[in-house]
Parts: structure tokens; C-alpha cells; sequence
């Protein structure tokens, strides 16, 4: 897209706005944009948020209804959702869901359909503040878990498996706040979208090892708990680096995961127990996870 440069009272220079632009955000005369200079580069933005006002889910039209609909319809920033289905069993799966988005709440049901509207307001200000809780309740879920299966306290793992939830809760509002005004820094938020879409993965494994030790009442090998623990401080190292990149700790996680992945291969092929292999799978699924997030990090601090 490109715009001519036009010339007003032989000294002030101005560019038009691209309508589309101005529809999306309504914006109006006299209001205030906010202009930063980056080089040969101006970036123009506007408080405001990006208007999707509503959508209908039909599931006559779509088949099978999924419940990960309505948090897409969330994340992608529809103020306003109307489902329309048939039977009591989906709406209580619409019901289940709604409870896990902050900001969303039915306001209008019936039979055969219902209306899910947003209430709240987000706020730039509550991103940081829910990116960092997304990390710290992952590492609580990780530390807690390999703690409950060494001392053989499975009935526990049940309600920790909840805290993958919590995490949905937080990454799914990081993800509707980009999608609605963009990361604070424009040009990280793709990279920012995708380090959220990894902690979810991160996440959704610890959910499984809780699951699976609290259905089997799992015992693990000294040799397996040691490495659960070198998973989960490798974690916690990618934690440490995205908020405090350091070239050490950037070294480590690139060199680590090769390690990692080569002492949990070895045991995987050693362990005769099937509920501890699959163990062992989902800590390789882990590693793999932590170091995807790796190059998004690197790359927000070229």
C-alpha cells in the first residue's frame, strides 16, 4: 500500500489514512493517534480495539460440534458469539467452555440456541501481568507434579491437572488481546503468539503425565524422576531467558535439549514398564515444546 505525500501551507507534509483502517477502528476527526518512529519507518496506532462484534455457529451447517469453537471465536476477539444446536448436551458443553474464558458469559439461551457476549474490557496493561502467570502456574504444574509422583501421592494429581485450565485461561486472553490490539510491540507479536501457542503445548503435557499417574498410580524409576527434574529446570531456564535474555542461558537450552532428548531416548528403549515409557514419551514431547519457544525468544532479541 502506498500514499502520496501532500504539502499543506508550503510546510507541514501529510499522508491520508487507508479507509479500511479508519472503518475498523471508527476512527474520527480530531481524535488523537499515537505515532512512533522506527528508523525509515512510522508506525501509527490508535488505542481503540479492532471491532468484531459478532458471529453465528451453526451447527447444522458445520456438523459436529466442538467446544474449541467458542474459545476461537474468544481468541480471535467476537464480542458477541450466537450458537445455534440441538439438545440439552451441547449447550452444556457451551456452558463448560464459557467458564474457562475471562470476559465471556451466556446472557440469553433456549432449546436450540444461546448467546454468548463479552463483558469486560480488555486492558493493555493486564497482558504482561497474564503472560508471566501463564509461565509461573506451568512451572507450578511441573515442579508439583514430578513432587506428588516421587512420593507416590497420585490421588493429588487429579486436582493438579486442573492448573492446565488455569493456564488456557490466561494464554487464550494473551491471544484475544493481540488479535484485538496487536502486542505492545507490533513487530513481536506474531513471535509472541507463538510462544503462547507453546505454553499451551507445555501445558496440555503436564496435564497427561498427571492424568496417566493418577489413573495408573505410576511408579517411577530414580533414573526417571532425575530426568523429569532436568526437564523441568530446562524449562524453567527458557523462563528465566525470555524476560532476561542471556547468551549463557541461550547456549544452554540449545545444547541441553540434544542431551535431553538422547538420555530420555535411551531410557525409553530400557524401561520394560509401559505406564513409565509413556512417562518418558511425554517428557521428550516437553523437551521438544520448551525448545520450540527457544527461537521465537532469540529472534525478539536480535
Amino acid at each position: 500500500m502506498k500514499r502520496s505525500v501532500i504539502r499543506l501551507a508550503g510546510k507541514t507534509h501529510v499522508v491520508s489514512l487507508p479507509s479500511k483502517w479508519v472503518k475498523q477502528f471508527n476512527i474520527k476527526k480530531g481524535e488523537e493517534l499515537d505515532i512512533e518512529e522506527r528508523g525509515n519507518k512510522l508506525v501509527i496506532s490508535t488505542e481503540k480495539d479492532l471491532k468484531r462484534d459478532s458471529i453465528t455457529i451453526d451447527t447444522d451447517k458445520i456438523g459436529l460440534f466442538n467446544k474449541n469453537y467458542i474459545s476461537f471465536a474468544y481468541q480471535k476477539g467476537y464480542d458477541e458469539v450466537e450458537l445455534r444446536y440441538d439438545g440439552q448436551d451441547v449447550f452444556n458443553l457451551i456452558r463448560e467452555r464459557v467458564n474457562d474464558l475471562m470476559g465471556y458469559e451466556i446472557v440469553d439461551h433456549g432449546k436450540d440456541h444461546c448467546r454468548i457476549k463479552n463483558v469486560s474490557q480488555l486492558l493493555d496493561s493486564e497482558f504482561d501481568i497474564m503472560l508471566r502467570r501463564s509461565f509461573l502456574v506451568t512451572l507450578d504444574m511441573a515442579e508439583t507434579c514430578v513432587d506428588f509422583i516421587a512420593k507416590k501421592q497420585h490421588d493429588k494429581l487429579k486436582e493438579l491437572a486442573y492448573l492446565e485450565k488455569t493456564n488456557n485461561k490466561f494464554t487464550d486472553f494473551c491471544k484475544r488481546l493481540i488479535n484485538k490490539k496487536g502486542y505492545h510491540e507490533i513487530d513481536k507479536s506474531a513471535l509472541i503468539y507463538a510462544i503462547l501457542r507453546d505454553i499451551e503445548e507445555v501445558a496440555d503435557q503436564y496435564k497427561y503425565i498427571c492424568k496417566h499417574g493418577y489413573e495408573t498410580k505410576v511408579n517411577l524409576s530414580k533414573e526417571t524422576i532425575a530426568l523429569f527434574e532436568e526437564v523441568n529446570s530446562y524449562f524453567r531456564t527458557l523462563y528465566e531467558l525470555f524476560y532476561k535474555f542471556d547468551k549463557n542461558k541461550a547456549s544452554k537450552i540449545v545444547f541441553k535439549k540434544k542431551d535431553l532428548m538422547n538420555k530420555l531416548q535411551e531410557l525409553f528403549f530400557k524401561t520394560k514398564n509401559n505406564d513409565e515409557k509413556l512417562i518418558i514419551h511425554h517428557l521428550m514431547c516437553l523437551t521438544e515444546a520448551v525448545f520450540n519457544m527457544y527461537g521465537p525468544c532469540f529472534v525478539m532479541n536480535l
